[in-house]
Parts: C-alpha cells; sequence; structure tokens
C-alpha cells in the first residue's frame, strides 16, 4: 500500500500535517497573546507611552566601578583570606639539608620497614613456638638488611619495641649485642 504514495505525495502531506500541528500549538500556548494582538490591530491607533527606562543602561556598567552606587558594599573575605595577584605568587626556594632531615628521613623510611620486619619476625616466633636462638639467627637477618639502624637516635625505643612483643625475656647484655 505505501508503494503507491510518491516521495513528493510524502512530502507534502507531512508539510501540511506540520503546519497543522504548529498551528494547534501556538493557538493553545499563545491565545493571550494572539487576542492581544488582534485586539490592538481593530483598535484605533493611540498614542505609545514612551517609558525613560532602558535596561541596556545597567547591563553596560561594570560592578565594582562605583562604590557608592553599591548598596551592600564589598564582600568580605573570611579571617586569614587575602587576595593576591599572579605576580605576588612564588615558589619557595629549595632547602638546604639541615641535621633534622635525616632524622626525618627515618621516620618516614628506614624506621617503619625495620618495625614491619619485626612484626613479621615476632609472628613467626609466636606461631612456630620459636626460641632465643631462632630470635638471634632471624633478627640478623634483618641487622644485615639494615646496616644503618644501629646508629639511629631511635634506637631505645626500637629496644623497648622488641622487649614489649618478645614471647621470651631478653637480658640488657643481650640487647646490647642484639645490634652489634
Amino acid at each position: 500500500m505505501l508503494q503507491q504514495f510518491t516521495w513528493q505525495q510524502f512530502l507534502i502531506a507531512a508539510l501540511v500535517l506540520s503546519l497543522i500541528w504548529y498551528a494547534i500549538i501556538v493557538i493553545l500556548l499563545y491565545r493571550k497573546r494572539l487576542n492581544d494582538t488582534i485586539k490592538r490591530k481593530s483598535l484605533p491607533s493611540r498614542p505609545r507611552i514612551q517609558s525613560s527606562y532602558d535596561p541596556r543602561e545597567e547591563i553596560d556598567e561594570e560592578p565594582g566601578d562605583d562604590q557608592d552606587n553599591n548598596l551592600i558594599g564589598k564582600p568580605s573575605l573570611p579571617e586569614g583570606v587575602e587576595e593576591l595577584s599572579m605576580s605576588q605568587i612564588s615558589f619557595a626556594p629549595k632547602r638546604e639539608e639541615t641535621e633534622a632531615e635525616p632524622e626525618n628521613n627515618d621516620r618516614l623510611g628506614l624506621i617503619p620497614d625495620v618495625l614491619d620486619e619485626m612484626k613479621t619476625l615476632f609472628n613467626i616466633l609466636q606461631n612456630e613456638s620459636g626460641t632465643k636462638e631462632d630470635f638471634f639467627s632471624l633478627f640478623s637477618l634483618i641487622k644485615s638488611k639494615y646496616p644503618g639502624i644501629k646508629h639511629s637516635p631511635h634506637l631505645a625505643q626500637l629496644n623497648a619495641y622488641i622487649l614489649e612483643n618478645l614471647p621470651f625475656p631478653l637480658s640488657e647484655e643481650e640487647l646490647d649485642a642484639l645490634w652489634e
């Protein structure tokens, strides 16, 4: 059945139906404006009242130019915050290495690594009922892996950690010999 229609007939039908559709939409949605337009054309022409208000004048003005015209005033920033131009922003110069930095690096790298190894060592000793000899042999591996730890200022804290977590007691002489 659709083969009987030509493209020209289809396009004309689509155009007519679209015009009818848009006419219905305009009538339904813009009825009041259409009535006002028709009434204005049918009434005799009256002089139009000219307003001195021009909304474009307000748009042309840039905000913040006149503080007198601003009713609220300039907004204040929170305490401790200030606005800077791009030319006032710069990076701090590179710090020179000081004595405090190696200590900080120990806390960030060496000491946590040693503590992690010790936790593993303590878990092995507890799970497999390890003895002092096992502890000394396993600790020698940690000591060889981290040779700089014996000169660390945090050695006292490491010794305290060892004494807290060992499943057997250690004497002070054995603890001192541990790091040599």
